[in-house]
């Protein structure tokens, strides 16, 4: 290892990833520290980066045969579209990705992860398995305000993500956790029973959790999962753990929960997630579509300046379904002309269209970015077009929602085909879709369950967005 440090700290002036070798070719950037790792408390765990602009597809395969002539074994490949996407495992990991629109490679040194073959398992669905999605119901605050202010009892952020996904092999995937006054302890409760009833999990067995995913960073995508790991750490099984949290995050509540996972499952498997890559678990699969990686500048500092625009993204296929998964992915209410928003959407949109004129980020399903709080997402809805869509945020009627980004979203889903019966907003009731094996989608929904007495004061003061009897997956006309 000593003469491969070597070899590279005089292969290329401005190369910063010694010891991997350097990239022949194009224009470096300055290096970009990609954030935290599994702990989740420290920056500089994760790894580090250099974009390489102005260079060819010829380049970069050469460089694939210089990293594997450097003894780097492939551990994943991927094409799609004009995108090239590669892994190598050594010492560390080496993620590699061409990006054909842009004609820029992303060079990443990734100092936890797990390869993805390792990563990765795999399960051959029997014909009665399924697989769903479920916007696990959540307490938002009905007037659209926000914030918490204990002297007026409680009120709720409109903000906060739990979702829940039941893999076809009966473990689960949990997407995020929700705000802190949104799990109290009989809400925690609540929510260990369902995932143990959608589970067939009984109380002599352990539930398995397949994998933790966290979107990004903020603190009202957490707590859920933390709570449940420290109310039933004896009762759950942890086997993964996915994000890619940027250096930028600071919230504590995640060291937290990256202390506790050390303590209670050491053994947890780490992917920090890049985009390209496709995990697979337990008959289902997620394509990373987006991370903060993707949006590095020359000088190795990140073109994004509001938080939520670090979300990862992923698509998930089930049973030949596909679900968009944004995160808080979409950031503010904010004019799109003067942020990062216009040239991120571009650049996101151009690099994942196939050459049969189609688009990969096409879905059957879409959860929409930042709790529906963003006035700017047409032409991403418009390329996802999606049948169904969840929104994670108050469900009241479309005439007494409080912020007109609310109405804006549910207006551009409508003028793509929606109506009021595909469209699923949090705060009352828990939505999910079951894909079975041949594909076909069926709605449940229950009632929120674990919510205290004044919210459920607070929320029945409104009318609902729509009875979910009336819930269809037909798209509207």
């Amino acid at each position: 290892m000593s003469e491969l440090r070597l070899f590279n700290n005089a292969g290329r002036d401005g190369w910063g990833l010694s010891p991997v070798p350097a990239y022949k070719g194009g224009k470096l950037s300055e290096v970009y520290a990609t954030g935290h790792g599994t702990g989740m408390g420290n920056p500089e765990k994760g790894g580090k980066l250099q974009v390489v602009s102005e260079t060819t597809a010829e380049e970069f395969f050469d460089y694939l045969k210089t990293l594997e002539k450097a003894g780097y074994t492939k551990a994943y490949y991927r094409e799609l579209g004009g995108n090239v996407y590669v892994q190598y495992s050594g010492t560390e990991l080496v993620y590699v990705y061409y990006t054909d629109c842009e004609k820029e490679v992303h060079v990443i040194h990734d100092f936890e992860g797990v390869a993805l073959d390792k990563f990765n398992y795999s399960y051959v669905a029997k014909t009665t398995d399924t697989a769903s999605f479920y916007q696990y119901a959540l307490m938002f605050d009905p007037t659209g305000k926000g914030g918490y202010n204990v002297e007026k009892g409680k009120i709720y952020e409109n903000c906060g993500l739990f979702d829940v996904i039941k893999l076809s092999d009966n473990s689960l995937v949990l997407l995020d956790g929700g705000w802190f006054p949104q799990t109290p302890e009989k809400a925690v409760e609540e929510c260990f029973k369902f995932l143990c009833e959608i589970t067939g999990t009984s109380e002599s067995e352990k539930l398995r959790v397949a994998a933790l995913y966290f979107t990004h960073g903020h603190g009202d995508h957490v707590f859920m999962a933390l709570r449940l790991l420290e109310k039933y750490s004896d009762r759950i099984t942890v086997e993964r753990l996915m994000h890619n949290l940027p250096v930028t995050h600071r919230d504590q509540t995640f060291k937290v929960l990256g202390d506790l996972l050390a303590e209670k499952y050491p053994d947890v498997k780490f992917a920090k997630l890049h985009t390209g890559e496709e995990i697979n678990l337990g008959g289902v699969t997620f394509d990373v579509i987006f991370t903060h990686e993707d949006m590095v500048d020359p000088e190795g500092k990140s073109e994004i300046r509001e938080f939520n625009n670090t979300s990862t993204m992923l698509k998930m296929n089930a049973n030949g379904r596909s679900f968009m998964l944004m995160g808080d992915w979409g950031g503010s209410y904010i004019e799109r002309d003067t942020t990062e928003y216009k040239p991120m959407e571009k650049a996101l949109i151009e690099s994942f269209k196939l050459a049969d004129g189609t688009n990969y980020l096409k879905s059957d399903v879409i959860q929409t970015g930042h709790h529906a709080i963003n006035d700017w997402l047409d032409n991403f809805f418009a390329v996802v077009d999606a049948d169904v869509a969840f929104i994670p945020q108050q469900d009241i009627s479309y005439d007494k929602m409080a912020h007109s980004c609310y109405n804006h979203n549910v207006d551009q889903l409508k003028a793509l085909g929606l109506s009021d019966n595909n469209i699923f907003f949090d705060g009352r009731y828990t939505y999910g879709i079951t894909v079975d094996k041949d594909g076909n989608m069926e709605l449940s929904y229950r009632a929120i369950a674990g919510a205290d007495d004044i919210y459920l004061e607070q929320i029945g003061q409104y009318t609902h967005f729509h009875a979910p009897e009336l819930g269809t997956l037909v798209r509207g006309k």
